[in-house]
């Protein structure tokens, strides 16, 4: 074993230094889907309705990030229409919420 020397390799096999901004992006994203897991493990059923899809699209992103110019490979589709339902059920939410004094 040769080691890495401070480097890994993106979608498409390119090496990238492990400082690379795109690495700290999709580990953001990532961490941010552990929490939504815990999140989607410990709210009451339909407190969120939109979980499973906000992980999905957060699972698609990464793959993006990931990727140095075109895939020869198919990538994921991202939906666009999740941002509309997400505002949505926000607005919903801050409907029911008390006025702010």
């Amino acid at each position: 074993k040769t080691g890495d020397e401070g480097s890994t390799s993106l979608l498409t096999g390119k090496r990238v230094s492990k400082a690379d901004m795109r690495l700290e992006a999709y580990g953001t994203l990532d961490e941010l889907n552990s929490w939504l897991g815990v999140l989607a493990a410990e709210a009451p059923d339909n407190c969120f309705p939109f979980l499973a899809q906000i992980q999905s699209e957060l699972f698609s992103m990464g793959s993006y990030l990931a990727l140095e110019g075109e895939a020869n490979f198919p990538m994921p589709k991202l939906d666009a229409s999740l941002v509309e339902s997400l505002e949505r059920q926000i607005d919903s939410w801050n409907e029911q919420l008390p006025e702010l004094k």
